[in-house]
């Protein structure tokens, strides 16, 4: 996945306005793909596009819950970065969760990289972002204003 170069990484973030937007707490109580329950890992995607595409799927409706809002997280270019490639991690998209959430849950706990980038389902285009928020260098991470998620009704309802 050739995306950063020697730049910063930019990452989209949805979230419900109830919950702080750049906060792990969902994947803590429930687990997700990359991490078992336990671990404050703030899933991202490279494009905003993937990000609206990942949040239709997990609320499993064919547009956003109201009150859903994103951020554009800037991830500094000296920020540890480590990058799984599809091929790296045979069975990574398995369902029910494979390999992925050991894999996730390691990277987490050994504190390696204060990013993970992963490869989507959805998406063999454009990778997920995963922010370890417990890192020392997710201070270093800036996100912009939150803003209303938009979806565009066309995608949703036949003409």
């Amino acid at each position: 996945m050739d995306f950063r170069g020697e730049s910063e990484l930019i990452a989209y973030r949805l979230g419900h306005v109830d919950y702080p937007i750049l906060d792990g707490g969902g994947a803590f109580k429930y687990g997700s793909r990359w991490c078992s329950p336990g671990r404050y890992i703030v899933h991202a995607a490279a494009a905003y596009s993937l990000a609206v595409l990942e949040n239709v799927v997990h609320w499993g409706v064919a547009s956003l819950p109201p009150g859903m809002q994103f951020v554009r997280v800037s991830i500094p270019a000296a920020t540890s970065c480590k990058v799984l490639e599809p091929t790296d991690l045979p069975g990574w998209d398995a369902y029910p969760y494979g390999p992925s959430q050991p894999y996730g849950d390691g990277w987490y706990d050994s504190m390696e990289s204060a990013v993970l980038v992963v490869p989507s389902v959805l998406s063999r285009f454009e990778p997920n972002v995963l922010i370890n928020q417990r890192h020392p260098e997710f201070v270093s991470l800036s996100a912009s204003d939150p803003a209303p998620a938009i979806l565009d009704l066309r995608l949703v309802t036949s003409a």
